[in-house]
């Protein structure tokens, strides 16, 4: 175990000499050009978030604060009821829930006993999400209560509904609500019987409770197998250009090598242990995982978890919790503003609000500077993924970093696994300068292969088929 991810900047002088090895003039000062392949799994980045700052909050929950040893604790305790349920390394665990605390104690379980972790967008049609299940075949699903409740909902029952024979457990998102919330959810007024409908279902006959195994359960042995970074870690579902979902699998390097280099970008404007990152973003989707669950956790960051996005919700936590490091989508920053205009909020501590990760320059920035004494930078990035029998290992495009200044997209690299460097000019018109046609075809489980795009001499990026 290191602390790398502790320390993510470059030395002056390794930035010096990566700067003029790679010819990278469009990064910022201090950001190195290459980062060390990571050589540990990402359950080590919750081990070492835990012994440097065990007392600081990891998940501030609407309202309800979490430390990074109970975290850890939490994570330790998942893994053995995944164990107990059978769940053995590559087998697939589906995760079904909104942004949670759960959702971070459930990943972090499974990932550190070599499971892979299948992410379903929990607001996906039920025949979706059967389908999705038929194709990875998890051994075990752990879902948000109001997700079962619709599983079920046209069939009758879990068999009926093709998961006869998988361990299923609820998750109850008030319970980690803090206590006054959860008071307030009892009371019989038709504000809190609406709250308990947005945030409870009716359980599933045959689904026992996550929150309480969870909960109840001893922490996984000490010493028990770490997986290999180059064992799969995660299935991410992306409908990509034709619109049907597919599952993306990566492994530990991939996602762990991704998270590094978002440190890696950030260096230069973050420090360990004293950030408020705003997880918004979903949890299930490639961005919130990787900034939110893997590269906040890596900054031992405070992270200011919301169920779903809401400008009030937003405003409403900024009192309690102000953000320094928020990533979004332009929608979310213009929304925000908006309603910040309208109730005349300013949000609270905000000359800490420094970085606003991956957006698009122009949409709101004056007015989200006013809000917030910030700007937005801009940032766009790729994953490392396992294309058939080639490995894509590091890959950077990049604008001037997050919370850089924007502008127009530089060059960026990818680098196949034991081929050469294949460099391009990027710019607004998309990609274009390689050599010849880039085909990228991703290797879908059971055996089905799906066309994700092709790049042609000409430079267009095509859509897949």
């Amino acid at each position: 175990m290191t602390d790398s991810t502790i320390n993510a900047a470059a030395s002056p002088q390794q930035a010096a000499q990566d700067h003029r090895h790679y010819l990278r003039p469009h990064y910022q000062p201090g950001i190195p050009a290459a980062i060390e392949v990571p050589d540990a799994p990402l359950s080590e980045l919750l081990e070492t978030a835990a012994r440097f700052y065990p007392d600081r909050v990891a998940i501030d929950f609407l309202g309800a604060a979490m430390t990074y040893r109970e975290l850890l604790e939490a994570s330790e305790r998942a893994a053995q009821v995944l164990r107990t349920s059978g769940v053995h390394k590559g087998d697939r665990v589906a995760l079904i829930m909104p942004n949670c605390p759960q959702h971070a104690v459930a990943l972090y379980g499974a990932l550190r006993i070599g499971a892979v972790v299948a992410e379903h967008n929990p607001l996906a049609p039920a025949a979706q999400l059967r389908e999705q299940f038929h194709i990875h075949r998890g051994r075990v699903i752990i879902a948000w209560e109001k997700t079962l409740e619709r599983l079920v909902a046209a069939v009758g029952s879990l068999e009926a509904a093709g998961l006869g024979g998988l361990s299923v457990y609820s998750v109850d998102l008030s319970r980690h609500l803090p206590l006054r919330s959860r008071l307030a959810l009892r009371l019989p007024v038709a504000a809190a019987r609406t709250q308990r409908r947005e945030l409870r279902g009716r359980i599933p006959a045959g689904v026992r409770s996550w929150d309480d195994l969870a909960a109840s359960a001893i922490p996984l042995a000490t010493g028990f197998p770490l997986p290999s970074v180059s064992e799969a870690a995660a299935l991410l579902y992306t409908g990509g250009t034709t619109g049907t979902p597919k599952a993306v699998c990566l492994t530990h390097e991939n996602l762990r090598s991704n998270a590094e280099m978002s440190l890696a970008w950030a260096s230069g404007t973050t420090s360990a242990g004293k950030e408020t990152f705003y997880a918004v973003l979903p949890f299930f989707h490639a961005f919130g995982m990787s900034l939110s669950l893997l590269c906040a956790v890596g900054l031992a960051a405070t992270q200011v978890v919301l169920p779903k996005f809401g400008a009030d919700l937003v405003l409403a936590a900024w009192k309690r919790r102000p953000a320094t490091f928020f990533p979004g989508v332009p929608v979310m920053f213009d929304r925000l503003v908006t309603r910040a205009r309208a109730t005349g909020a300013r949000a609270a501590g905000a000359g800490r609000t420094r970085r606003i990760g991956a957006t698009r320059r122009g949409l709101g920035c004056a007015a989200f500077r006013t809000l917030a004494g910030s700007g937005l930078g801009g940032s766009i990035g790729l994953l490392g993924a396992r294309l058939g029998g080639t490995r894509l290992g590091r890959s950077s495009l990049g604008r001037s970093g997050l919370g850089g200044s924007g502008g127009s997209l530089g060059r960026g690299s990818l680098r196949l696994g034991g081929g050469g460097l294949l460099r391009s000019g990027l710019g607004r018109a998309g990609l274009g300068g390689l050599g010849g046609g880039l085909c990228v075809r991703l290797l879908g489980l059971g055996g089905r292969r799906e066309l994700l795009a092709h790049l042609p001499h000409d430079g267009r990026f095509e859509r897949g088929r």
